[in-house]
């Protein structure tokens, strides 16, 4: 038989405890997903699959942005503002981008400019 340290389980308890959270939150507030109710196992394996990938990227997010002084879900929201247009002028595309609010250049700085290009 194989035993593990009380700290080894203790610490994949905290895990589990962790992904069940952010499973909540992505379902309640980051993401708002609605309940869905699927039939077959690779529709459920998909959805498993799309929060997860979720997860990974706002946990790179909030380690990368988690310095600016407001909460996770506020720096979420916050991207909501980013927004561009292009313009179609005599052939050619431009593509323009509003000021964007201080959050933002702070965020996009932080992320080394992957949500906005000089």
């Amino acid at each position: 038989k194989e035993y593990l340290h009380a700290e080894t389980v203790h610490s994949k308890y905290k895990d589990l405890a962790e992904i069940e959270e952010h499973f909540k939150n992505m379902k309640t507030t980051s993401l708002e997903i609605r309940p869905i109710f699927h039939r077959k196992a690779e529709r459920t394996q998909a959805l498993v699959f799309i929060t997860m990938l979720a997860r990974m990227i706002t946990k790179v997010f909030d380690e990368k942005t988690n310095s600016v002084d407001c909460t996770l879900d506020h720096r979420i929201k916050a991207l909501d503002h980013i927004q561009y247009n292009t313009v179609e002028l005599k052939g050619n595309k431009i593509t323009i981008i509003p000021k964007i609010n201080d959050n933002i250049v702070n965020f996009n700085q932080k992320l080394g400019h992957m949500l906005v290009k000089n």
